[in-house]
């Protein structure tokens, strides 16, 4: 690289052919089976077994549960749990703790304030 920013034509060709070679990104289990969801239900309408179709990914070094793969193909997230009671408890005594309450309000005001109540 120049000092002002500036590059030689020459670093086109050598870009062009590292990216050329770049390898692409590994993917996850899930995201394998998301990407052959077609064709697994394919070989499910065909009479494929799940274990059947776990054999062939495991051939592959492609290991999972069945249970795993009806997960990854199901169309909905899975369920996230709702927060725990006991957790929703503490937060809401730490609220408190924060929060001053009506009567800790009410003794610090002074009591010879003059109410907008009562001003004419």
């Amino acid at each position: 690289m120049a000092k002002n920013g500036t590059y030689s034509p020459d670093i086109i060709a050598t870009l062009r052919a590292a990216l050329d070679a770049a390898a692409p990104p590994l993917l996850t289990k899930q995201e394998v089976v998301r990407e052959l969801r077609n064709a697994i239900r394919a070989a499910r309408g065909r009479g494929c077994s799940d274990q059947q179709i776990l054999d062939i990914f495991a051939a592959q070094g492609i290991t999972m549960t069945p249970s795993t793969l009806r997960s990854y193909l199901a169309d909905k997230p899975a369920k996230v749990k709702p927060p725990r009671k006991a957790s929703a408890l503490a937060a809401a005594q730490e609220l408190e703790s924060v929060v001053p309450s009506g009567d800790a309000i009410r003794t610090a005001v002074p009591a010879d304030t003059v109410s907008l109540e009562t001003v004419e």
